[in-house]
């Protein structure tokens, strides 16, 4: 698997020492590649960046994509029904799976 694109849109200033949220949420699904959508947060709310990042599964040998792996398919797709947090920000049907972290 390969990281075929990275996205982040700068929103607000975060400093040292500040506590944030990080949500990670499936975004779509296709035959070769999956999207990971990122929204940070800080404690009081405020949005300070969010991103979008392309995974795609390649043939090791000729480095052209590959379909994914059904049982990994299977994965992303029960992940992706998970149920959402409290305080997660979905932005559309097709983001449903979050998971937050603390830093």
């Amino acid at each position: 698997m390969v990281l075929a694109k990275a996205s982040c849109t700068y929103r607000s200033p975060a400093r040292f020492g500040e506590e944030l949220r990080i949500g990670v949420r499936l975004g779509e699904v296709r035959s070769s590649a999956f999207e990971l959508e990122y929204e940070v947060e800080a404690a009081d709310g405020r949005r300070v960046a969010s991103g979008r990042t392309v995974q795609v599964f390649v043939d090791a040998r000729s480095g052209r994509p590959r379909r994914l792996p059904p049982s990994f398919r299977q994965r992303l797709e029960a992940a992706g029904s998970a149920p959402q947090p409290p305080g997660s920000r979905p932005r559309s049907q097709r983001t449903s799976a979050s998971a937050s972290s603390t830093r």
